[in-house]
């Protein structure tokens, strides 16, 4: 587990949440820098947090989550527009290798993304996407 980013998460939010608002920038960009995790600190995890290889995992800062989700790497939490909103998480959401979470979608909880499924759609509690089979095209 990527004790590091969660740390460093934690403390950013604690910052952001107090009104040190610079501070939490700094420390969510050291986080960036340092561990490859982009959780911008107005993002709300509960606790319980898991960071599993954390390299590449990317949340929009807006994204809200209950307790105990796990985060594996290459993770993006984002909208479908510049404007959009991003996904809520139930909890003991697990979102694997590469998923993909976008939109203003619902991840109920014990809830499941597997390996480089893309969700853009609710996800019922306790439910397990995964990602279609890859298409094979002729060559030439």
């Amino acid at each position: 587990m990527n004790w590091h980013a969660i740390r460093l998460y934690r403390l950013s939010r604690r910052l952001w949440t107090n009104d040190r608002r610079a501070a939490a920038l700094l420390v969510a960009a050291a986080n960036r820098v340092l561990t490859g995790v982009e959780i911008p600190p107005s993002a709300s995890f509960g606790p319980g947090l898991m960071i599993m290889h954390g390299s590449g995992i990317v949340v929009h800062p807006r994204t809200r989550a209950g307790r105990d989700c796990t985060i594996y790497q290459h993770v993006t939490l984002g909208s479908r527009s510049v404007e959009g909103a991003p996904p809520v998480l139930g909890d003991r959401v697990t979102l694997f290798a590469g998923a993909v979470a976008l939109g203003a979608i619902h991840l109920g909880s014990g809830s499941v993304i597997a390996a480089n499924a893309v969700v853009v759609d609710d996800l019922p509690a306790g439910a397990v996407a995964v990602a279609a089979k890859a298409t094979i095209l002729p060559h030439g």
